[in-house]
């Protein structure tokens, strides 16, 4: 059984099904689009621009605003302001005013504001600009920007040639300038260097052995004699055969990495190193212990290494 509705436009009764009763709003389509297109002009209540809003809308309680910007900065009150230090533009806000705020756009540029400026001029480019008085107490200070304090000249490696860019600070700071800490290194060792003892800082070693002959010695042998494996000049070392520091000869030198130079001299107690050192170098030359010495590194690590304390503690008694 039908029931009867209201239409919303006209006035008119009309009936419907029970079905219909909460989506039947008007007698016909005339009516529903009559509802929905008729309407007004309403004014913008923030930027006073005339928009359209239906009769919906208007009932709803809408059509104050012509947008949702306009709506939005509606409910944000303020007023434009200058930064006391830089005068860029910035929003303040009431509260902001209110708490005595609101004076600078950042807070580098409130920190700079509370302090005392002094006025320099750049030693690079001649400008002037404004620096804090605790930055030219400490000898800071001197540039007007980092592209000035940057800019630099080209100079020479005082102890390899090579060319390299040195920045001003660093060139007003030392007459010396090096492309590296190893170059700077070999330039401070030896009798510029101010703790130089006629040659005596590395004892036994000699200057020359740590310069030149141990680096040559690692060139040669390129790898390490018992395990046979390759590693950096940092961790290989330059055992003396006969265990005599001075005696720096090419046939009393042979290349182990730290591991293998540690695990022999670990097998061998000071007496068979002091009865090798009691052997003059006549001797050793005339039964042939550099040859049997240097032939043992023939093998795997163990056997290697096992060949070697072998000579290291029968020679002696063998050379009797």
């Amino acid at each position: 059984m039908k029931i009867k509705r209201k239409c919303k436009t006209c006035g008119k009764s009309f009936l419907v099904w029970p079905c219909r009763r909460n989506t039947a709003n008007f007698c016909s389509s005339k009516c529903w689009y009559k509802f929905y297109t008729t309407g007004k002009y309403h004014k913008c209540k923030y930027c006073g621009k005339q928009f359209w809003v239906n009769r919906s809308k208007e009932k709803a309680g809408h059509g104050n605003y012509c947008s949702v910007k306009c709506f939005g900065k509606s409910l944000i009150t303020g007023k434009y302001s200058k930064c006391a230090y830089c005068g860029k533009k910035l929003w303040v806000k009431p509260y902001q005013v209110k708490a005595n705020g609101g004076k600078y756009c950042s807070q580098k540029c409130y920190g700079l504001g509370r302090r005392d400026r002094v006025k320099r001029k750049c030693v690079a480019c001649g400008k002037e600009f404004i620096t804090i008085p605790s930055f030219v107490k400490y000898g800071w200070g001197k540039y007007c920007s980092k592209k000035c304090m940057i800019t630099g000249i080209k100079k020479k490696c005082k102890w390899c040639g090579k060319p390299i860019w040195v920045i001003k600070s660093r060139r007003d700071r030392t007459k010396e300038n090096f492309c590296s800490y190893e170059c700077k290194g070999k330039y401070y060792s030896g009798e510029i260097n101010g703790n130089w003892i006629d040659g005596r800082s590395g004892f036994p070693y000699s200057n020359e052995f740590k310069t030149k002959i141990r680096d040559a010695i690692i060139l040669r042998d390129r790898a390490c004699k018992i395990c046979g494996k390759k590693y950096a000049p940092s961790l290989m070392r330059v055992h003396h055969i006969d265990f005599n520091k001075s005696h720096n000869k090419y046939y009393n030198l042979i290349a182990y990495c730290i591991w293998c130079h540690g695990q022999l001299h670990g097998k061998l107690n000071r007496e068979i190193v002091r009865n090798i050192l009691r052997q003059t170098h006549k001797a050793l030359i005339v039964n042939k212990f550099y040859i049997k010495f240097r032939k043992a590194h023939s093998g795997e690590k163990a056997s290697i290494m096992a060949k070697l304390v072998k000579i290291y503690k029968h020679y002696p008694a063998m050379a009797k």
